[in-house]
């Protein structure tokens, strides 16, 4: 195995495993993401967003409002 790079797999692109990949990534833990869909989903099935996840999700800018302009409909 020397010389292979080995990377985090997570199976599904739901809030939860995008945060995932997100918060290791940014510790430098390489990531592979699978999902069905190629795109964000206009419908994403979280009801709310937990006050500990926007926290994090502060430390590097993006607890704003999704916007259409990136991809998410308008709230």
């Amino acid at each position: 195995m020397s010389g292979e790079s080995k990377s985090v797999l997570i199976a599904g692109g739901g809030p939860v495993d995008l945060l995932c990949a997100w918060h290791l990534g940014r510790q430098g833990i390489p990531v592979r993401l699978f999902d069905d869909n190629d795109g964000l989903q206009a419908d994403p099935r979280a009801a709310t967003t937990h006050p500990a996840t926007l926290d994090l999700l502060a430390e590097d800018g993006l607890a704003g409002r999704p916007t259409a302009a990136n991809g998410m409909r308008r709230w």
